[in-house]
């Protein structure tokens, strides 16, 4: 029996017995088409073979899209530097002029001529003169040069301002004399705070005296400790009433004696 390829036309010689009478299903070797071939019985009562259509292709998986990569982002700009502190222009005047300085006296040097001096400037103000004195010892000490003292200064300027001492003196002793005013004031407060206390103290003692028999009539129960108090002021009074009849004697015998 005479196979033949429905897709690419291959024939194929295979023995009748290979087929079974109800048919079966053979594949191409060379493309790999599969169809229903019938046996050689039902070829001849004029049934055609079945093409059998071919397996569904598998389905591709569906591929999840991948999220899109983030943009670059540029780098965020850096703060601006601060700009450099500039130097106060009284100070740069003063570096210009001892580098001009410096300059002339290098070209009189090479010369070999005579030196000559520029202007001096003596039209200038003495504030001016200060300002630029001022500026050069500030100058100085920041290049860390210690200013020279000029011999020619008196030794009066050099010593301390004695009138600034004796005012800073003047004002502590003032506030000495302030804290010594105030702490008197205190101590007489308190002086004349107690004495009052104790004339009040005297006053109320002297009025219970004189009004105890009035208060042990209005307050009965107050009674004993009335009665105890007059009799102690009694013995009081008794032995002071003694003392100065000692006194008393005895001076009255020294008066007679001389």
């Amino acid at each position: 029996m005479r196979l033949i390829c429905p897709n690419c036309d291959a024939q194929y010689e295979v023995d009748d017995s290979a087929i079974p009478k109800g048919g079966r299903d053979v594949q191409c070797s060379s493309c790999g088409k599969t169809w229903f071939q019938k046996s050689a019985a039902q070829r001849d009562k004029g049934d055609t073979a079945e093409v059998i259509a071919p397996a569904p292709a598998p389905q591709e998986s569906e591929v999840e899209p991948q999220p899109a990569e983030p943009e670059p982002q540029p780098d965020p700009t850096p703060d601006p530097e601060p700009e450099p502190r500039k130097p106060d222009a009284a100070v740069l005047d003063v570096l210009r002029q001892e580098a001009a300085l410096e300059t002339e006296a290098r070209q009189s040097e090479a010369a070999g001529g005579l030196e000559t001096q520029p202007d001096l400037g003596l039209d200038q103000s003495a504030n001016s003169t200060d300002t630029h004195a001022a500026i050069s010892e500030r100058t100085a000490r920041l290049r860390g040069i210690e200013p020279e003292i000029d011999k020619n200064t008196p030794r009066s300027d050099l010593l301390p301002d004695i009138e600034e001492i004796n005012s800073t003196l003047r004002a502590e002793s003032d506030i000495e004399t302030e804290v010594d005013v105030t702490e008197k004031k205190r101590s007489r407060r308190g002086f004349r705070l107690g004495f009052g206390l104790v004339i009040t103290l005297a006053m109320l003692l002297l009025l219970a005296y004189i009004y105890a028999p009035q208060i042990i009539e209005k307050m009965p129960a107050s009674e004993p400790y009335m009665n105890s108090y007059v009799e102690k002021v009694n013995g009081l009074r008794d032995w002071l009433d003694q003392l100065m009849k000692t006194a008393t004697a005895k001076m009255s015998g020294t008066a007679s004696d001389s």
